[in-house]
């Protein structure tokens, strides 16, 4: 389970493109707990049953050739439909625990969007989706269970029929005095022996084989492609002089035909602060995630002081940015944890530091915990604003190169939004900083303005950008 773990969290963003996180949930729990099952109850089957068998057949020929090599050719026919079985096993196996990945993506997108559900009164058709899942799943494992029925009946068969043929013929060798009742006795009790090793034998091959899928679905997560990123160790680079951007060209994986950026070239000077504005699908968040290697390339390069951020190692490379995203992302423990999630060893005083600059401190010292408040599954018990500004008082406490704003300040109202402007202003004095907003209060401020549009960046003038725009709405604003 570690191995399947690391594997999924050095996984690239567009490993999770295309998996759904309800069906790794799945992977994770569902199917690895039925491939441990293999190790922990039925190896030992397979591995001691087998030496009884040999034992008693060895005990078998001693006792009398004729009857063994008559009992032996019992088997043959029996092995023949334990494989057909299995194979039956299998197949419906791997159905099963795709149903099962299935109906957990169900149940992890529900629980996550409770309140839209709740919004739109949809209970009853989402009872019905996630029941019909299960039915399916019903359906299926009844299917397994026969099969692993009729092989356990077909190891008792098996021993049933050994015994009715081996008492007809034993009774002739007894009447010719070619055998004793006790010996025969002896025979049998060897033969009980040896149907029983085999009936356990077919039941830990079906239950192999039903495991078969699921173990299928592990190979390839462990064989996926993964992020080399190495244990992050201090050290002293520096960005020292330029970021560019060259012919970069820009696909995602998901949508292979719809061309993001174009022969995107931008050049971006250590200390300055550029604004990127344009209209939503214009590639604004597209340039971000090329930036931080969230995905690789189609055309061109990135670089960083004329070296290609390839050749960074990633855990070195990501070490230069403080990001803020507008979908803000918080882990269930408390406000602290959450803040110095980048830097552990931040101290009482840099945690309190980074709370004033993203006035997060005054709400936070009104909790009774304070800076110990545990506030849920993704900061559920706060605010939009709160949690989007601990989430800016967490990229500032890295004390990042290179600060990325991508409307970071959308979920708050003016007041809280000219405040925080105030202080990031402050903080991006030495600092290389990239804003992508709509809204122009923190925009205006910047020495450069780019706007991208289908595809392509262009610069803009100072003197065209007017506060008093809305950016989407008034005809000659930037986006018409």
């Amino acid at each position: 389970m570690n191995r399947v773990f690391s594997k999924l969290i050095r996984n690239p963003l567009k490993f999770y493109d295309s998996n759904s996180i309800g069906e790794l949930f799945s992977r994770v729990t569902t199917d690895i707990n039925a491939f441990r099952n293999i190790f922990s109850e039925q190896i030992a089957t397979v591995l001691y049953q087998p030496f009884i068998i040999t034992f008693c057949v060895t005990i078998l020929f001693t006792i009398n050739i004729k009857l063994t090599f008559l009992l032996i050719l019992v088997f043959p026919l029996a092995i023949i439909f334990t494989i057909l079985l299995g194979e039956k096993i299998r197949k419906l196996s791997k159905e099963t625990y795709d149903l099962y990945a299935v109906a957990n993506t169900i149940l992890e997108e529900d629980l996550q969007l409770i309140r839209t559900i709740k919004l739109f009164n949809t209970e009853h058709e989402e009872e019905k989706k996630y029941s019909s899942a299960l039915d399916k799943i019903i359906s299926k494992s009844i299917s397994v269970s026969v099969i692993r029925i009729l092989l356990e009946a077909l190891g008792s068969l098996v021993l049933l029929i050994s015994l009715i043929i081996i008492i007809w013929y034993a009774s002739i060798l007894v009447v010719s005095d070619q055998i004793t009742v006790g010996r025969l006795i002896e025979f049998l009790v060897n033969v009980v022996f040896i149907g029983n090793a085999f009936s356990s034998i077919a039941n830990a091959y079906g239950v192999i084989q039903k495991t078969q899928g699921a173990a299928a679905k592990i190979n390839e997560l462990l064989n996926e492609t993964t992020e080399e990123i190495p244990i992050w160790k201090k050290n002293n680079i520096q960005f020292q002089n330029h970021i560019n951007f060259k012919g970069v060209g820009f696909c995602y994986p998901t949508r292979s035909d719809v061309q993001v950026l174009n022969n995107f070239n931008l050049s971006i000077s250590k200390g300055e602060k550029v604004g990127i504005i344009g209209e939503s699908g214009g590639g604004k968040s597209t340039m971000m995630q090329l930036l931080l290697r969230f995905y690789d390339l189609t055309s061109g390069t990135i670089e960083i002081d004329g070296k290609n951020i390839n050749q960074f190692s990633l855990s070195e490379y990501r070490r230069f940015f403080g990001v803020v995203s507008q979908e803000i992302k918080l882990f269930s423990g408390t406000i602290r944890d959450n803040i110095s999630y980048g830097q552990k060893d931040a101290s009482e005083e840099e945690v309190v530091n980074a709370c004033k600059i993203s006035n997060a401190y005054d709400f936070i010292t009104k909790l009774p915990d304070g800076l110990n408040t545990k506030i849920g599954d993704n900061g559920v018990t706060l605010s939009g604003g709160q949690r989007q500004r601990i989430a800016i008082a967490r990229a500032l406490i890295k004390n990042p190169q290179i600060l990325i704003f991508d409307e970071a300040t959308s979920a708050l109202d003016n007041d809280t939004e000219t405040i925080i402007n105030d202080n990031l202003l402050k903080v991006m004095k030495n600092k290389t900083t990239i804003i992508f907003s709509h809204r122009l209060s923190l925009i205006t401020k910047m020495d450069k303005v780019f706007k991208i549009q289908n595809g392509k960046i262009e610069e803009l003038s100072m003197a065209v950008i007017n506060i008093n725009t809305p950016l989407s709405v008034k005809k000659n604003s930037l986006f018409i």
